[in-house]
């Protein structure tokens, strides 16, 4: 047959995870964090779906979002944690006239928060010290609060 051209595409679970790991290699994170993304999570993960993710720069951890649960992900300590959607919480603290004597400098902070029988608790958070920041907060806080109550 003339002109016929056989595509395989690979299965949206693996688009998801792939779109992870390769916005993973967005950063300069050291050569073991990212071969424990891309074999050990990667293993751990195997068919789970990943609606969309969330990576802190400085540290390499990693927050998952699936249709139904999180999973935590941190290569210092090299775990991976799941926790169900249900259980999870969301915190938005403006704190511009109101400053957390804790952590004076902090002006706004967004926190997912969820602990688990064995009292490891995921506090995945965001803050900043600066105003021009405040609008990229609020977006993510409202991607988190749009995902929590789907």
């Amino acid at each position: 047959m003339s002109g016929f051209v056989s595509t395989v595409s690979a299965p949206p679970v693996e688009l998801h995870l792939r779109d992870f790991l390769d916005k993973l290699c967005d950063h300069s994170f050291p050569p073991d964090v990212q071969k424990w993304y891309n074999v050990d999570v990667r293993s751990i993960l195997g068919d789970v779906l990943i609606e969309s993710h969330d990576v802190d720069p400085d540290t390499g951890s990693s927050l998952l979002f699936c249709p139904k649960s999180a999973i935590y992900c941190d290569p210092s300590t090299t775990v991976v944690h799941h926790f169900p959607r249900h259980l999870i919480h969301c915190f938005v603290d403006d704190l511009r006239h109101s400053p957390d004597p804790s952590d004076p400098n902090s002006i706004f902070r967004i926190e997912m928060f969820s602990v688990s029988p064995r009292n490891e608790q995921l506090s995945w958070h965001r803050c900043t010290e600066r105003v021009e920041d405040i609008p990229g907060l609020q977006a993510q806080a409202s991607r988190w609060l749009d995902w929590l109550n789907r």
